[in-house]
């Protein structure tokens, strides 16, 4: 999961998920009030998605974001959670 920030209040899910889909692998996307997240198939395409996005501008309008990789894959994470019971 990468953690975009700032998107614009006028972003969409379906916005922040075509801003990444060139870096391929784009399972989900979510703007949460300025911040946006979006999970990846695997964890060497979110890397590499925050990598080369992070300092350019992906919406108009709007200045050039930050990108932070911030957890596991969903597949990674609901399997670490199943681990638990």
């Amino acid at each position: 999961r990468v953690k975009v920030l700032p998107v614009p209040a006028s972003a969409t899910d379906a916005a922040l998920a075509a801003a990444f889909a060139r870096y391929g692998g784009v399972v989900g996307a979510s703007v949460v009030r300025g911040t946006g997240y979006v999970d990846f198939a695997s964890r060497s395409s979110a890397v590499a998605a925050a990598f080369d996005a992070h300092g350019r501008v992906l919406f108009e309008p709007g200045g050039a974001v930050s990108c932070i990789v911030v957890s596991a894959t969903r597949d990674r994470a609901a399997s670490l959670d199943e681990g638990r019971e």
